[in-house]
C-alpha cells in the first residue's frame, strides 16, 4: 500500500487539529469554571441543568416575595402597635375624665382626645410602598369621615405573596378588621367615632357616659389586639417559609454546580496536560512531514 505525501500531511493535520480542539476545550473549561457549554457537550446533564436553573429562579423570586411579605407585615405590626399605644392613652384620659373635673381640665382632655382621633385616622390610612396598608387591594383612602361618622372605603381584597412552591400567604389586614367592631350599646362601631364620643362626653362633663365609654375603648383595643396576633402568626409563617425556600434554593444551586462546574485544580491540570500534548504533537508533525521543495533546495 503506497502512502503519498499528501496522505501523510492530511493525517498529521487531523491529529494536530484534534489535539488543538482538546486544548481549546480544556482552556475554555478552566477559564469559565464549567464543563458544559453547549447541549452537545452532555445532553442529559444540560437538560437537568436547565431545569434546575428554572427552579432556582422561581425559588429566588419566592425568597424576594417573602422579604416583601415580612416588610409589609412588620409595617402593619408597627402601625397597629402605635394605634394600640394611642388607644391606651385614650383609656387613661377616659379614666381621668370619668371623675369630677373643672371645665378647663375637661376641655384640655377633650382636645387631646380629638388629637388622638386624628392620629388614629392617619394610622388607618398609612401607605406601604405607595399602597394603602389597610385598604385591601384598593388604591384609595381606607377610612374617611369626621366627628362620629366614619366609613371604610377600601375593599376586602387580599394582598397575597407566594413564599414557597405551594405556600401563598395573606399579608394584609384591612381597617375594617382592625378599627371597626361590634360596639357596646349606645356607642359607634369604630375606633374613631368612639374616641370622639368619649371626647364629647368629657367635654360636657357627662361622667356616666365617659365611664360607659371605657367598655367601648376596651372592645376597640381587643379588636386591634386580635389583628396584631394574626400579623404575628403570619410573620412567623413567612419567616419559616423564607428559610425553607432559601435552603431549597441553595440545594438546587449546589446540584446545578455539581453537574456543570469543574474542579479548578483538575481543570488546570488537564489544561497543562493538553498544552504539553499539543506541543508534542506540533514537534512530531514538524519532524514527520516530508520536506518542502524550498527546504530541499536549501
Amino acid at each position: 500500500m503506497r502512502i503519498t505525501s499528501q496522505a501523510i500531511v492530511t493525517r498529521s493535520v487531523e491529529r494536530l487539529n484534534a489535539r488543538y480542539a482538546g486544548l481549546e476545550r480544556a482552556s475554555r473549561d478552566a477559564s469559565t469554571g464549567r464543563r458544559i457549554h453547549r447541549v452537545s457537550d452532555d445532553p442529559a446533564a444540560m437538560n437537568r441543568v436547565m431545569a434546575l436553573t428554572a427552579a432556582g429562579r422561581m425559588r429566588d423570586q419566592e425568597v424576594k416575595a417573602a422579604s416583601d411579605a415580612v416588610s409589609w407585615l412588620n409595617s402593619a405590626d408597627t402601625t397597629l402597635q402605635t394605634a394600640m399605644s394611642r388607644m391606651q392613652r385614650v383609656r387613661q384620659l377616659g379614666v381621668t375624665g370619668a371623675s369630677t373635673l373643672g371645665a378647663e381640665q375637661r376641655l384640655s382632655l377633650a382636645v387631646e382626645l380629638r388629637s388622638i382621633q386624628s392620629e388614629l385616622v392617619n394610622l388607618a390610612n398609612t401607605r406601604h410602598n405607595g399602597r394603602p396598608m389597610f385598604g385591601g387591594t384598593s388604591d384609595g383612602t381606607a377610612v374617611t369621615g369626621s366627628g362620629t361618622a366614619f366609613t371604610y372605603d377600601g375593599d376586602s381584597g387580599q394582598v397575597l405573596r407566594r413564599v414557597g412552591p405551594d405556600d401563598v400567604v395573606k399579608v394584609n389586614v384591612t381597617a375594617q378588621d382592625a378599627f371597626f367592631f361590634t360596639p357596646p350599646p349606645g356607642f359607634s362601631d369604630n375606633v374613631f367615632a368612639v374616641v370622639e364620643e368619649i371626647a364629647a362626653a368629657v367635654d360636657s362633663g357627662d361622667t356616666a357616659r365617659v365611664s360607659a365609654g371605657l367598655e367601648a375603648i376596651d372592645t376597640a383595643m381587643t379588636q386591634i389586639s386580635r389583628q396584631l396576633t394574626t400579623i404575628g402568626a403570619q410573620t412567623n409563617h413567612v419567616e419559616a417559609a423564607q428559610l425553607r425556600t432559601s435552603d431549597l434554593a441553595a440545594a438546587l444551586s449546589s446540584e446545578r454546580s455539581e453537574l456543570q462546574d469543574v474542579d479548578i485544580a483538575d481543570a488546570i491540570l488537564r489544561l497543562r496536560t493538553e498544552e504539553t500534548a499539543y506541543e508534542t504533537a506540533l514537534s512530531a508533525v514538524s519532524r514527520s512531514l516530508p520536506p518542502s521543495l524550498a527546504s530541499f533546495l536549501r
